[in-house]
């Protein structure tokens, strides 16, 4: 990550149990991704090269569990343990409200 890896076979074995035990496989992986995102972009200088807060939106954003997750996954991250980055619910959850601020912000 990130890069194209498209010869990459998908690991689909072996499968869990239960579909509980699946589904936060999937999570966690996703989280990782997200992780693996900012680490990226902290190699690559940005600035903050760590964030201190990750704003959620979406249907996502509706789950506590799912926050705390991406928290861990972030604190793994930097070193902090269970205390990464914090991720909180935006005020407004509409996933395109964010794509919103981003294009705005663009024209500041």
């Amino acid at each position: 990550f990130p890069g194209p890896a498209s010869a990459r076979e998908p690991v689909l074995e072996p499968r869990p149990g239960s579909r509980g035990e699946y589904l936060h496989g999937i999570l966690q992986g996703i989280s990782d991704v997200e992780r693996d995102g900012y680490r990226a972009l902290g190699d690559l200088g940005s600035d903050p090269a760590r964030p201190a807060v990750v704003l959620s939106c979406g249907g996502g954003a509706r789950n506590d569990m799912w926050l705390r997750m991406r928290e861990r996954r972030m604190g793994v991250l930097y070193g902090d343990g269970d205390s990464g980055g914090e991720v909180r619910r935006a005020d407004n959850t509409e996933a395109s409200y964010g794509a919103a601020l981003l294009a705005a912000a663009s024209f500041e």
